[in-house]
């Protein structure tokens, strides 16, 4: 009997001391190599693992087809919830769809999605934020002068609402003259190459508005080729470190920034309150954060 007691305590010891297994949570996001897109995962990954999640992250680099097979995967491995930063505002639906259908939670960043199953989405308030960029951009030029705009793809809604922010400020100012809008895909080497073909042609503007920083970045190598990169006011839009250091160079006016902390941050609490067991009221419209300048001596 005495034995069997001893053996029974031992028992139940080894079974309160074995480790508990941390719950999964998969985070997949665009374009790893993209700045802004590696930071929005970086920082939901710091918060939920804080928060005692094992998280895994993934990027689908704007592939449906990768998208809807890392959405399956994740299901498969036995997360919990996920974090998305989709693809497309309405293809990237039906994956989505399907995964929630499974009893898996999906929160939306960044980027809007057009599904009712997501259980939110938490997003720059882009066409206000496009109005910022717009107003300091044209305070940077003394609202006059000729300037080149990149663009995002002309199919991401995040860059038609960033452009529809700076065609709400720009027509005001009738002595600030459009040289050319071009897109460039969010996509440095893309800036690089179309700025770069622009000067070319012996083409001179004074100003290039830029709807992300990447791109900005572009057209910095761009017309520092021509030793022009001095004599050009440069204004880009996320926020990111790098983009940070050329203003502090003085290779850059001026960013917008999203609030990525904020946006990561309230994101992964409400998953955490969901899988606390939390029952959270329907929410139908995006979370939307507002934007700030960093530029003009208020870096850092």
């Amino acid at each position: 009997m005495r034995q069997f007691f001893f053996a029974s305590v031992l028992a139940c010891a080894a079974v309160f001391a074995a480790p508990v297994r941390a719950v999964e949570i998969s985070i997949i996001v665009n374009e790893p190599s993209n700045e802004f897109w590696f930071e929005e995962g970086e920082l939901a990954k710091r918060y939920a693992r804080k928060l005692g999640y094992d998280v895994r992250v993934f990027a689908h680099s704007g592939d449906l087809t990768t998208e809807t097979a890392l959405l399956q995967r994740a299901v498969e491995s036995g997360s919990a919830a996920i974090l998305l930063d989709p693809a497309h505002l309405e293809n990237s639906a039906r994956a989505v769809d399907e995964v929630v259908a499974r009893g898996v939670p999906v929160f939306v960043l960044n980027a809007k999605l057009n599904s009712a199953s997501v259980t939110a989405q938490f997003l720059s308030d882009n066409e206000a934020c496009g109005r910022l960029a717009a107003q300091q951009f044209v305070t940077e030029m003394q609202g006059a002068g000729t300037f080149v705009q990149l663009d995002g793809p002309d199919s991401d809604l995040n860059s038609q609402l960033r452009r529809q922010g700076f065609e709400s400020v720009l027509p005001e100012y009738p002595k600030l003259q459009r040289l050319k809008a071009m897109s460039a895909g969010w996509d440095r080497q893309t800036a690089f190459r179309k700025v770069s073909a622009l000067l070319e042609t012996g083409a001179h503007f004074d100003g290039v508005l830029s709807a992300n920083d990447t791109m900005a970045l572009g057209a910095i190598d761009a017309l520092a080729n021509y030793d022009r990169a001095q004599f050009v006011i440069i204004g880009g839009f996320d926020g990111t470190f790098e983009a940070q250091e050329r203003i502090t160079r003085g290779d850059m006016s001026y960013t917008i920034a999203q609030p990525l902390e904020q946006i990561t941050q309230n994101a992964v609490d409400m998953m955490d309150r969901l899988l606390k067991g939390e029952e959270l009221p329907k929410v139908e419209a995006p979370f939307l954060f507002p934007c700030h300048v960093i530029g003009g001596g208020t870096t850092g």
